[in-house]
């Protein structure tokens, strides 16, 4: 089950916009003929020049039957020339009476990062601080939404590598591309219509997806609205929709 709300979670992560307002968006996820497995809500909020990014994850239709899991993600930070300056990530796991709680503190001065991660059992906690393996100046959250920024210089016609706080533990690497003839074909076969396709690379093992490599589309209001698992074609697509979609005055 904590593969499928990964998955939800990072291409959630991707609901992002050409401008920076308050907004909020719902997705569902489904794979073959299981139907929906996995639902989320997401929400940007954003006053007097700082932050809060919220994604909230639960198991849904025939996975919550083998175990009802829930997940929260939280990015907060400040806001400096139209870009998220991510302070504390969050990232917490609740399964039966069970809680994983990681905070990730982000020093950009000293380009450091240093994790408190909490662990509860039983009305029991214990606590543990730790360096992080790596600096990135974005999370996985706040990546996205820096998107056009961070790719200011590469037309990405070509892999480009890119680094966040909460991704892959080793390096936080995640590549990105814009999909060639061929790919893009092949996107249209697999998720209709396009927007404006993109291609991304986790770098980790996600089902038979070797590298978990993932086909997004972005809609006009710059938020990914639909994606598909790619090299899962023989067991069933595992595909995600955005089923609702809201700016906020």
């Amino acid at each position: 089950m904590n593969r499928f709300l990964t998955i939800i979670f990072l291409i959630v992560s991707s609901l992002s916009s050409n401008e920076l307002k308050s907004m909020s968006g719902d997705y569902k996820v489904s794979f073959g003929i299981l139907g929906t497995i996995g639902k989320a809500h997401c929400d940007l909020n954003i006053e007097n020049g700082t932050y809060k990014i919220k994604v909230d994850i639960q198991s849904d239709g025939v996975a919550s039957l083998f175990q009802d899991r829930k997940e929260s993600y939280q990015s907060t930070g400040f806001i400096k020339d139209g870009v998220l300056i991510p302070t504390l990530f969050l990232k917490k796991r609740s399964w039966g009476d069970k809680e994983d709680i990681k905070r990730y503190f982000i020093d950009h001065e000293k380009k450091v990062v240093y994790i408190l991660r909490t662990t509860k059992k039983d009305n029991r906690s214990a606590d543990k601080r730790y360096p992080h393996n790596f600096y990135a100046k974005n999370d996985i959250l706040t990546l996205f939404f820096n998107l056009n920024k961070v790719t200011k210089d590469s037309d990405l016609s070509k892999w480009l590598r890119l680094q966040a706080v909460g991704a892959r533990n080793s390096d936080g690497a995640i590549d990105i591309k814009k999909p060639n003839s061929s790919e893009k074909s092949e996107m249209q076969d697999l998720l209709g219509d396009l927007s404006k396709p993109l291609l991304v690379t986790l770098n980790k093992k996600i089902f038979s997806s070797k590298n978990g490599e993932f086909m997004i589309d972005i809609d006009k209001n710059g938020v990914c609205d639909k994606f598909v698992l790619k090299d899962l074609l023989l067991n069933g697509d595992l595909v995600g929709k955005l089923v609702k979609f809201k700016i906020k005055e």
